[in-house]
């Protein structure tokens, strides 16, 4: 049995803006600047009730309402922020 270790030093270059499969227990749902729906991942009818083809486009909100929209906006920009920090460090 080949025995692999784990490098953490080169995860920063693993391609995850380029997804291939999601887990079987995860969903995937990318969206623009402006909130609009832009990706999703095959199985997201099991938890928006609709196809893949049908929640492209259509606002976030419309789903998430907005509790966890004001959220993911709210993480959306402390991540800016500590991506503007990291690049001022380094």
């Amino acid at each position: 049995m080949n025995e692999v270790s784990v490098d953490l030093t080169n995860c920063d270059r693993e391609p995850i803006h380029v997804p291939g499969n999601i887990q079987s227990f995860g969903y995937l749902i990318a969206v623009s600047s402006d909130w609009l729906i832009s990706r999703v991942s095959a199985n997201i009818a099991n938890l928006m009730g609709k196809s893949p083809d049908d929640v492209l486009g259509l606002p976030l909100l419309d789903f998430l309402g907005a509790k966890h929209c004001t959220s993911c906006a709210i993480a959306q920009r402390c991540c800016a922020g500590m991506m503007r920090s990291s690049a001022l460090l380094a």
